[in-house]
């Protein structure tokens, strides 16, 4: 069976689309044929499966659609995608307190190379500073009190849905994905 990562755009973030992730793994769950387990509570589902990608999306679409009333926007990733994302790490030697680190992953990939990047927006509180497949590096800056976000700032200059992921995340996410799901 291949294993995937779901994330999920807007679960449970504000208080928005709240859906009982537990719940969720249950029911997309099919003794035999898929498993699916979460981390944490905002959308981030690991699934090991012998089903297509388009069936797992569709899946997973559904049932989040019977919980909140609106159909959830799914980004499907594969472990060998995001185990290159983990090995690309752009963010070495960049820690800081003052500095966020995301990925921000797209629905299709972005109309831009490596060549493009660094990308500032103009509020000056995010650069894109790597691209890899639909995977988009960030760094998120202090501004006015609040860190830049990603997400609204790629889906308005190129008219594509994503979703943000911290670093820590991603990279948890993959450690839980190569060691198993039970």
């Amino acid at each position: 069976m291949a294993k995937y990562v779901a994330w999920l755009r807007g679960v449970n973030v504000g208080g928005n689309h709240t859906v009982n992730m537990q719940d969720l793994c249950k029911k997309l769950s099919v003794k035999g044929k898929q498993t699916v387990t979460n981390y944490g509570n905002s959308g981030n589902l690991l699934i090991e499966s012998s089903a297509s990608q388009d069936e797992i999306t569709k899946a997973i679409e559904k049932a989040t659609h019977k919980r909140v009333g609106k159909t959830i926007i799914v980004m499907l990733t594969t472990a060998a995608e995001l185990e290159a994302i983990v090995r690309k790490d752009p963010f070495k030697n960049r820690d800081s307190p003052h500095l966020k680190t995301s990925i921000t992953f797209t629905w299709h990939p972005l109309p831009i190379t490596a060549k493009d990047v660094p990308i500032k927006n103009p509020e000056k509180d995010v650069d894109i500073i790597a691209i890899h497949g639909r995977a988009v590096f960030s760094l998120s800056y202090l501004n006015k009190g609040r860190y830049g976000m990603p997400h609204p700032f790629i889906e308005s200059t190129y008219k594509i849905s994503a979703t943000t992921r911290t670093w820590n995340v991603v990279k948890k996410v993959n450690e839980l994905l190569k060691n198993g799901l039970r």
